[in-house]
């Protein structure tokens, strides 16, 4: 059977969670959930729901995902053995703890930081592989955690026993922002180990791609820093977590890794094999086929014993030590060309830990991702000092973009579209100069049938909310239509809307911002987003009646989430309120300052 990706249910009984709003006194509590409501478990009360899944599965490996936990991989079935490699509890208690209050320790999740996302416990959106015969078959999962966003594309090859991840994550702003990758992973029972290549947490393997991971540790967290790391599971970072780490400007960071069934008791474990062994048997478990390979075994007489094995990876391969003539001490096993895929002591394990980090070498500290002094926001800057950043490599695309931004808020969209193609040229990777870039050729009159920027875009962000915005904002006006169904999936998620909305103000677009509010609203009515409305009128002068009378509206909506956190909503909730100085533009502006 080739790999089948497919949307499914699950029936779970899960403990209610209360969500509490802020406040404008705030609180170190408020802090480090803003701008999200606090959460707070409600003990030993569940109900029982049922959680639509996207399901990877292939002939060894059935990987089942919850894309309304935040995307967590929950379930990972390994076939051979006919077990589970996650816990599979039908019922599931989130527990204190986490930067917003509650966490559910379950599953496998993406990390941004040092705790858990804000959006672990949320919708994520989520987009499966269309049919193909390409090899990597698989969902993509997008969130956004206040400035930075990330892709996660789950892949299940068909003839292997490894579900492989490979994360994209990009600082949206022009401001440097904390940042360090990774994984937590709650095996339910097990001890984190340490092996070359990779670590060993319960019955997973988890193996680095190309990128190492520099540091790992069970939640051990105690103390009046307990509430803002996760709670339960291991931890495995890009990055050592002893360290603050940064992403710069509009910078992406790509890392993949493996995780693969290990047999339990592994001695010794690569990502190609593990192999348990007790007094009479050797097992090896494989990820893939691999045939006419060669154990060694080494015996307390010094003694050097071959044998051929053929593994399968959808079994355990045994060989028999019971009649030997003196006790195997060591093994090791060989492909055909005689390279070594994994060794071990035969009785010996490595020893548990609590907390490893890779102690770096003098020369790598500068290497990895900025830890340099922040330099401020780009956006932020005046015109010459933004020339001049223009000089510095790890701001120059970023800098190339913020002045592109300049150009289209001065309608010099062919001077934008130049500047946006040399920062390409610096930094291909960011999604948004690909966005940007075909907004300033539309502005220009080049809209083509295949619009390479926007190919280019979707190739790197599949689910980034601004190619849907582009695909709305280039069709023609047509008035009194139902609202766009291009559009209507972000219902559920009306951040998209705001963050949108956002990203078109900071470029002075504010023709197409309002065009976009105006059809966000006839979906989802937010007071943010009838306050962005707002600041467009009046930015555009003259509109002073237009943007009260949005502001009026706003007023008579609940002040509530989502919170005003971006630069651009916290210039319009300053604005607004030298202009207007209602009660509840005042009240968003003590939440955020609190």
């Amino acid at each position: 059977m080739a790999t089948e990706v497919y949307e499914d249910s699950i029936e779970l009984e899960i403990g209610l969670i209360e969500a509490e709003n802020l406040r404008p006194e705030g609180g170190e509590e408020q802090r480090r959930s803003y701008p999200y409501p606090v959460l707070h478990p409600v003990p030993s009360n569940a109900v029982a729901r049922t959680f639509p899944t996207v399901v990877l599965e292939n002939p060894y490996l059935r990987a089942t995902f919850v894309p309304a936990l935040g995307g967590r991989l929950l379930r990972l079935f390994d076939k051979g053995l006919g077990v589970e490699l996650l816990p599979a509890e039908d019922r599931l208690m989130p527990v204190s703890g986490g930067p917003r209050g509650a966490v559910l320790t379950a599953g496998v999740q993406v990390l941004l930081g040092p705790y858990e996302r804000l959006g672990a416990l949320a919708e994520t959106s989520f987009q499966l592989d269309p049919p193909s015969d390409d090899e990597a078959l698989g969902v993509w999962f997008f969130g956004m955690e206040r400035h930075l966003s990330f892709h996660a594309h789950w892949t299940l090859p068909p003839d292997r026993a490894e579900l492989m991840v490979a994360v994209r994550t990009l600082n949206r702003s022009f401001r440097a922002r904390s940042y360090n990758g990774g994984l937590l992973v709650d095996p339910g029972v097990g001890e984190l180990r340490v092996v070359d290549g990779g670590f060993l947490v319960g019955s997973l393997g988890v193996w680095p791609g190309e990128k190492p991971f520099d540091s790992a540790g069970r939640s051990t967290t105690t103390g009046s820093d307990a509430a803002s790391r996760f709670n339960g599971g291991t931890m495995i970072s890009r990055f050592p977590s002893s360290r603050s780490f940064r992403l710069g400007p509009r910078q992406v960071d790509n890392w993949s890794a493996g995780l693969t069934p290990i047999l339990s008791g592994s001695l010794a474990a690569s990502r190609a094999v593990s192999g348990a062994a007790d007094s009479s048997v050797l097992r090896m478990r494989s990820t893939e086929t691999r045939l006419q390979y060669k154990v060694l075994l080494l015996t307390e007489d010094g003694e050097t014993l071959e044998a051929q094995v053929d593994l399968q990876p959808g079994a355990v391969t045994e060989l028999s030590l019971a009649e030997l003539s003196s006790r195997a001490t060591e093994f090791a096993l060989q492909d055909p060309g005689r390279n070594v895929l994994v060794q071990g002591a035969l009785g010996h394990t490595s020893d548990p830990i609590e907390f490893w980090e890779v102690k770096l070498p003098p020369d790598c500290g500068s290497l990895l991702i900025s830890r340099s002094t922040e330099v401020g926001d780009l956006l932020e800057m005046s015109d010459e000092a933004l020339l001049r950043a223009t000089d510095n490599v790890g701001l120059r695309s970023a800098s190339l973009v913020a002045r592109a931004m300049r150009a289209l808020a001065q309608s010099e969209f062919a001077r934008a579209a130049e500047l946006l193609e040399t920062a390409l040229l610096f930094n291909a990777e960011d999604p948004l100069a690909w966005w940007l870039r075909a907004v300033a050729l539309r502005h220009c009159g080049e809209i083509e049938a295949d619009r390479a920027e926007l190919l280019n875009a979707h190739y790197l962000a599949p689910l980034e909310p601004a190619l849907r915005a582009e695909g709305f904002l280039s069709q023609p006006v047509a008035a009194g239509r139902e609202p766009a169904a291009l559009l209507k999936p972000f219902g559920d998620q009306p951040e998209a809307f705001l963050e949108v909305a956002c990203l078109l103000l900071e470029a002075g677009l504010f023709q197409d911002s309002s065009r976009w509010i105006d059809e966000a609203l006839r979906i989802v009515d937010l007071p943010l987003l009838r306050y962005l409305l707002a600041y467009s009128y009046l930015s555009q002068g003259r509109m002073k009646a237009e943007a009260a009378q949005q502001v009026g509206l706003a007023e008579k909506l609940p002040v509530g989430p989502p919170y005003p956190f971006r630069r651009m909503e916290m210039l319009a909730i300053a604005a607004l309120s030298a202009e207007f100085q209602t009660e509840s533009l005042q009240q968003l502006t003590k939440l955020a300052s609190a």
